[in-house]
């Protein structure tokens, strides 16, 4: 498994905003250790900023 499927199987996995945005430092040292590409970072933030979003939809009753 390379370090990108490992994080979005992390994101997958989190439940909370704090998770989530605990994640996103992390994927930002491991980016800036050589371990992601500016691509897969891109990705990665992306795909937390969706997440975050639906979780706090779903906080509000907007979403299920």
């Amino acid at each position: 498994m390379t370090n990108y499927q490992s994080a979005i199987k992390r994101i997958d996995q989190a439940d909370t905003i704090e998770k989530l945005e605990s994640l996103d430092k992390s994927f930002d040292r491991i980016h800036q250790a050589g371990f992601l590409t500016d691509s897969e970072l891109t990705r990665l933030d992306h795909k937390i900023f969706t997440k975050k979003d639906a979780i706090a939809l779903r906080t509000l009753g907007l979403y299920n």
